[in-house]
C-alpha cells in the first residue's frame, strides 16, 4: 500500500496505486531526513530537484533585506517545492524552506522527472498543469499590482479569494 504523500502529490495525481508503485520503483527517489528548525533549501543551498514532503511540515519563507523572513506558505505531507528549479538554469533559489517539524523529503532529480514523464503521460500532464497554475497565479498578482487604484486592487483581491474558496463570506 502506498503512503499518503504519494497519493497527495500533484506528480502522481490520477494514477492508480499499482502504477504509482511501479513508477516509484523505476526512479527510486532519494529520501532525506531533516530536524525541526533545519533549513532544507535556501537561496544558495539547494539542489535542482523536486522535493515532496513524505512526513512532517515545512515553511516557505522569503528573506527580506532587513528583519525577519516573511512566511509565504506551509507545506505538509504530499506538498512539493523546487519544481521550477528542475526545469530552469536558476543559480539561486527564491525562498527558504524550513522544517517546522521533523520531516522526510523525497527528492526527484531532473533525470527522475524526465523518466517519469516518458513512462507515463499523466505525469507529464500533471507537471504542465502544475506549472500552468503557477503562471496563472502570477498573472493574477500582476493584474492586482497593475490596477489603477486601491479600490480596484481590493476588488480583484476579493474576486480572487472568491474564485479560490467559493465562499460568499470573507473571514478576517
Amino acid at each position: 500500500m502506498l503512503d499518503d504523500w504519494v497519493k497527495k502529490s500533484f506528480l502522481f495525481n490520477g494514477i492508480g496505486d499499482n502504477e504509482r508503485t511501479q513508477l516509484l520503483s523505476i526512479v527510486n527517489p532519494e529520501y532525506i531526513e531533516y530536524k525541526k528548525g533545519e533549513y532544507i533549501y535556501s537561496p544558495n543551498k539547494f539542489d535542482k530537484k523536486i522535493g515532496l514532503v513524505v512526513r512532517g511540515e515545512c515553511l516557505i519563507q522569503k528573506n527580506r533585506t532587513i528583519g525577519d523572513p516573511i512566511p509565504l506558505n506551509a507545506l505538509s505531507v504530499g506538498d512539493s517545492f523546487g519544481v521550477v528549479a528542475v526545469f530552469t538554469g536558476c543559480e539561486e533559489f527564491p525562498t527558504n524552506i524550513l522544517a517546522t517539524k521533523d520531516c522526510i523529503i523525497a527528492y526527484f532529480s531532473k533525470e527522475n522527472v524526465v523518466s517519469l514523464m516518458n513512462k507515463n503521460v499523466a505525469v507529464s500532464l500533471n507537471i504542465i498543469q502544475f506549472l500552468a497554475s503557477k503562471v496563472q497565479f502570477l498573472n493574477n498578482k500582476i493584474s492586482s499590482f497593475s490596477s489603477d487604484n486601491v479600490e480596484q486592487k481590493v476588488a480583484l483581491y476579493i474576486l480572487n479569494l472568491y474564485k479560490d474558496t467559493q465562499e460568499n463570506t470573507l473571514k478576517f
